[in-house]
């Protein structure tokens, strides 16, 4: 992915129409996402990428919202924007995710993958209850190791070359 103002449609457009031409390894056309990030356009990039391996997604701009959304549907992975205004980050939506997990394992066992800007700040999202991070803008490659490691393998349909 290449690296764009959250702020500009047309570079979002350009990064997709730049990595168009990149293959994925599997699909899962059954595979839950929920998206959440403030910025519109990093929502339609990641969507566009998640759409390549059939995916279905659903998007959020807030972590109040996708807290709503995770209590309402059975996602299989939320990629999780930290830094939200004005309301609630993705730090205290994730804290309040993982304590609904005192009632149903589903919300202590979700993989919330921390998709954030600032890769030094890894560590940080993995000691407060994130499963992993993937930093904004990264290469499809890294995003596919993500969904390999964290989707069900059940839901993944392995191409063949």
């Amino acid at each position: 992915m290449n690296k764009i103002d959250e702020n500009s449609e047309q570079q979002v457009n350009e990064a997709i129409s730049n990595n168009n031409k990149f293959t994925v390894s599997f699909t899962a056309p059954e595979a839950k996402i929920l998206i959440v990030d403030d910025s519109p356009n990093l929502r339609k990039e990641l969507d566009w990428y998640l759409q390549q391996y059939d995916m279905l997604t659903d998007q959020c701009d807030s972590g109040e919202k996708a807290i709503e959304a995770i209590k309402r549907k059975c996602y299989d992975m939320v990629f999780m924007d930290n830094h939200m205004p004005p309301g609630m980050n993705g730090l205290e939506a994730v804290l309040h995710i993982r304590e609904l997990g005192n009632s149903d394992p589903y919300f202590n066992n979700l993989p919330i993958i921390a998709h954030d800007g600032r890769s030094y700040k890894k560590e940080m999202f993995l000691q407060n209850n994130y499963s992993d991070f993937l930093e904004k803008l990264s290469s499809p490659d890294q995003l596919e190791a993500i969904l390999e490691k964290w989707l069900p393998k059940e839901k993944q349909i392995k191409r063949q070359v």
